[in-house]
């Protein structure tokens, strides 16, 4: 019997973002302390977030899309769910 973990499924996440043309790196490698992160517990890359963001939305104002990123850092639920359903409403 195969057991499924937190490794497997990282493992299949990583291959299927190589398959739809991704590139995948290991952390420590490329998003070093004082590089792209100010220390390791920063989980999302807010600068490549930003540059990413402006590439995907070529038509939106640079203004618009760090009021996105601002709303994105800014949690008002602890509740992963209920965060999910704040982030995804239209307003």
């Amino acid at each position: 019997m195969n057991k499924i973990n937190e490794s497997v499924i990282e493992q299949l996440s990583l291959d299927h973002c190589r398959e739809i043309g991704y590139r995948t790196e290991y952390a420590p490698d490329c998003a070093t302390v004082g590089g792209v992160r100010a220390q390791y517990s920063d989980v999302v890359l807010w600068d490549k977030a930003d540059a990413t963001l402006q590439r995907l939305n070529l038509n939106a104002s640079t203004q618009l899309i760090s009021a996105a990123i601002k709303r994105i850092q800014r949690a008002e639920a602890q509740d992963a769910i209920l965060e999910n359903k704040r982030l995804l409403a239209k307003n």
